[in-house]
């Protein structure tokens, strides 16, 4: 896990994003610039798909876990998940 201030330019689907007590997913990244946000909260009731500009994302979550080394090879990359 990383500062997601010295990486928010990397940040691809399938990474984690998180700050204290929560982790979300990126689910996608449209072309319109929002990164698409998979995330519950208690106060979310379920699991909700949230849309946050690059400034948002860094402004609310502090780290990011990159998973490149996960999906890389697996040839099913794209910028939308759901």
């Amino acid at each position: 896990e990383i500062n997601i201030r010295d990486y928010s330019g990397k940040i691809k689907v399938g990474d984690l994003i998180a700050y204290d007590g929560h982790v979300a997913f990126i689910s996608g990244i449209g072309s319109d610039g929002y990164y698409y946000v998979s995330e519950s909260l208690p106060n979310f009731r379920g699991v909700v798909l949230n849309r946050y500009t690059r400034a948002g994302l860094v402004a609310t979550f502090s780290h990011v876990m990159l998973m490149d080394s996960v999906y890389k090879n697996d040839g099913n990359l794209t910028n939308m998940w759901y």
